[in-house]
């Protein structure tokens, strides 16, 4: 939910804002579609709102009504607020006890996935490195200034391209990158550790194949795997650092296009996706509706019998 706009501010398009059936509005950001459209094909998207759960589908069905794209969990953390706000008489009460946390979502996960959202308060301490902080647009800076002349603003927006996106995009491919160098790594101080078997006699599904095996009890220091919450601090260092570098050279502008999610390839990529994944709920859709008729011609031709 986004503040109303002010009375002077430009009119909202209609299809950004979006009456819901359960009588609330939502305004949904430029970019939304197109950018759930390509994160899809990179990762595992999932909602968390304090919102009623009725409310977090029906937002759901706006921001990708095929159900292809939000493919993770759809949790609402209403019942911990209401329990920790006492129903929201004692609001203050979830300053204290944040209400959203990850383990409601992943409880697998450890350590925790990286999360956007547009403040820290609802989540614990131990959340708040893995958090991707997103701001409304403010280009409505002089407007709103005492004595401001400045156009009339916006409506409230969210950029999600290309900043958002492209450091998306470089904390994925970090991650994977060094991944791979972890399981070499893990790979070669076993082999190290462990004399391999000589390979099994002819015959055998693996003939040929030295084998490892490591004996009961045998324990061996291996370095931790990567994360994507160290992949994402250690990118924003190498960020500040260029930019230290560049001086009053340094230019936000183009900074964050280079990223692979802002190429036309990848936009395309990520489109037909979209299109494909459309297509095929279309299809699943008329499928079972061919099936309910059929059942129907087939319970009245039961019923003639």
């Amino acid at each position: 939910m986004s503040p109303p706009a002010p009375p002077s501010a430009v009119p909202l398009e209609a299809p950004r804002l979006h009456r819901l059936p359960c009588n609330k509005s939502v305004i949904v950001a430029s970019d939304a579609h197109r950018f759930l459209a390509w994160a899809a094909t990179k990762f595992e998207v999932a909602v968390c709102s304090l919102g009623e759960q009725l409310y977090v589908d029906q937002v759901c069905a706006v921001l990708d009504p095929a159900g292809t794209l939000i493919t993770g969990p759809r949790f609402s953390a209403r019942q911990e607020y209401n329990w920790v706000s006492k129903n929201g008489t004692d609001r203050a009460a979830v300053l204290r006890k944040p209400v959203k946390t990850l383990a409601s979502m992943y409880a697998f996960a450890a350590p925790h996935p990286l999360h956007s959202d547009d403040q820290y308060r609802p989540w614990p301490t131990s959340h708040h490195d893995s958090i991707i902080l997103v701001d409304r647009n403010r280009q409505d800076v002089r407007y709103h200034a005492p004595g401001g002349t400045g156009p009339p603003p916006a409506p409230w927006d969210v950029s999600l391209f290309p900043v958002v996106a492209s450091l998306l995009d470089r904390v994925h491919a970090a991650y994977f990158g060094k991944l791979e160098e972890w399981l070499r790594t893990c790979e070669a101080a076993i082999r190290a550790a462990v004399p391999p078997v000589p390979p099994p006699t002819s015959g055998s599904p693996s003939s040929g194949l030295p084998i490892v095996v490591v004996p009961p009890g045998f324990s061996i220091n291996l370095p931790s795997p990567p994360t994507a919450v160290m992949c994402y601090k250690q990118l924003l260092k190498e960020v500040i650092r260029e930019q230290i570098a560049m001086g009053p050279r340094f230019s936000v502008t183009g900074f964050w296009d280079g990223g692979a999610a802002n190429t036309p390839k990848a936009l395309a990529a990520a489109q037909a996706q979209a299109a494909q994944a459309a297509f095929e709920a279309a299809a699943r859709q008329q499928q079972h509706q061919l099936q309910l008729q059929l059942q129907q011609q087939q319970g009245q031709n039961g019923g003639q019998q």
